[in-house]
């Protein structure tokens, strides 16, 4: 990588993975230069001692009357205009 911003940018992602999937990521870069190997044994330290967050799936939150009621909106009038379309084209 010679663009300081995407190696930059690469390395934040390396240290998010090692959040992840932790040590064995080292495994990878094995066969990198030593300064490189550093800046990235670095960013693992950030994240060391953390956990990653919880997964979740869906909306949290108080929303979800307020998103299921635009959903059903978007999803009737989408409906409509498919239909429309159809009989247009035939």
């Amino acid at each position: 990588m010679t663009n300081p911003i995407v190696r930059a940018a690469g390395i934040t992602l390396l240290g998010t993975m090692y959040l992840y999937m932790g040590h064995s990521l080292n495994l990878f870069f094995d066969g990198e230069k030593p300064a490189l190997k550093q800046q990235i044994q670095t960013e693992f330290d950030k994240y060391t001692d953390q956990k990653p967050p919880t997964p979740t799936r869906g909306v949290v939150g108080n929303n979800n009357k307020q998103l299921m009621d635009s959903l059903e909106e978007y999803v009737k009038y989408t409906c409509c205009y498919i239909e429309l379309f159809y009989f247009y084209i035939y």
